[in-house]
């Protein structure tokens, strides 16, 4: 239970998103093929198109927001800006790059899984 604010928290395995029934890694593919360009409907998942659809629709602008919060973040420690100018103007990829700069996690962790938990230990509320 979280002191600050009471509230009761689970661990997830790497593999699992809060409050999503696919996996993280079936998710992430989704995105990636989206961000690359093609149709939705041609993603590489057995889910229904209209679950595609809604996880196009929920992450697009968070994973905008989570880059933003995590170069931020990558600011703060290293107070080096040259390696964020180069970043992709891809939001996935650009989130992958600073994901890579961030200290190492499991590297059996996806990207969308690595970004939760950054985001948990720098903005423990910013998730809700």
């Amino acid at each position: 239970m979280c002191a600050a604010c009471r509230q009761c928290f689970t661990l997830l395995p790497h593999w699992l998103l809060p409050f999503k029934r696919y996996t993280a890694t079936e998710i992430e593919a989704v995105l990636r093929h989206v961000f690359k360009g093609h149709h939705l409907a041609d993603a590489p998942s057995g889910a229904e198109e209209s679950t595609l659809r809604r996880w196009w629709r929920e992450f697009r602008p968070q994973i905008r927001d989570w880059g933003g919060l995590l170069e931020a973040r990558l600011w703060r420690l290293y107070q080096r800006l040259e390696s964020l100018i180069r970043l992709p103007v891809n939001p996935l990829q650009r989130l992958q790059k600073v994901v890579e700069t961030l200290p190492a996690l499991p590297a059996h962790w996806t990207l969308l899984v690595k970004t939760l938990w950054w985001l948990q230990k720098s903005h423990p509320h910013c998730l809700g």
